[in-house]
């Protein structure tokens, strides 16, 4: 495990939370291979940004995992 990114008490609504920043620069930078979270809305209730993020692990070969849903591999 390389980090816990969190956003305690914001709203999961918007992008513009610094856990979620910190995650993609983090994954941008190829500090990590796998993100793993509970479900697609702990890390957005956008569909429009969980789409978002998604192409944007893929570009960064970063694979998706919930313990939801398993590998996210199409939106």
């Amino acid at each position: 495990m390389v980090a816990v990114y969190e956003d305690a008490a914001q709203t999961g609504a918007t992008m513009a939370r610094g856990g979620l920043a910190d995650m993609l620069k983090d994954a941008e930078a190829g500090r990590f291979s796998i993100i793993v979270a509970e479900g697609l809305d702990r890390i957005s209730r956008s569909l429009a940004d969980i789409a978002s993020i998604h192409r944007m692990c893929q570009h960064y070969g970063v694979s998706l995992f919930t313990s939801h849903e398993g590998e996210v591999t199409d939106l």
